[in-house]
C-alpha cells in the first residue's frame, strides 16, 4: 500500500458516502426520531460539560496536599457523572434546546419533502433515515 499524504487522505475521505444510521432496521416512526434527536442533543451536552469541567478542573490550581494516587482518575468519573446528571435533569445548560430546535427544524423539513436546508443537513449525515 503506498503512503498517503493529509491531503490525498483527506480528499478520499469527503468522497466516501456516509452510512446511513439505520440501515437495514426499516422506518423510523417521527415520535423515534424525536427521542432519538432529543437524547443525541443531551448526550452532546453532557460531553460539552465534561470538557467544561475538565477545563474548569485543570486551570484550578492544586497543590501536594490534595493529590493522592489515582485522583486524576477519580476527578474524571467525579466530571462525567456530574456532567451527565447535569445535561439529563431539567433543561441542562440550554444547550441540549438550542440544539434540538436547531436540529428539529432540519429533520422535519427533509422529512416533509425538503428544502435546500434540509438537503444540506440529510448530506451531512444529520438526518436520521431508515
Amino acid at each position: 500500500m503506498s503512503n498517503l499524504n493529509s491531503t490525498e487522505m483527506t480528499n478520499l475521505i469527503s468522497k466516501m458516502p456516509l452510512p446511513e444510521i439505520n440501515k437495514g432496521r426499516g422506518e423510523k416512526t417521527a415520535e423515534d426520531q424525536d427521542k432519538s434527536l432529543r437524547k443525541a442533543c443531551a448526550d452532546f451536552e453532557s460531553i460539552f460539560s465534561y470538557y467544561l469541567l475538565k477545563s474548569m478542573r485543570a486551570a484550578s490550581p492544586s497543590s501536594s496536599f490534595t493529590s493522592f494516587p489515582g485522583k486524576d482518575i477519580y476527578n474524571m468519573l467525579l466530571d462525567q457523572k456530574i456532567a451527565e446528571d447535569l445535561s439529563h435533569k431539567g433543561n441542562g445548560l440550554g444547550l441540549q434546546t438550542m440544539l434540538y430546535k436547531q436540529l428539529s427544524r432540519n429533520v422535519l423539513t427533509n422529512e416533509q419533502g425538503g428544502d435546500k436546508q434540509g438537503q444540506d443537513a440529510g448530506r451531512t449525515g444529520l438526518i436520521i433515515k431508515g
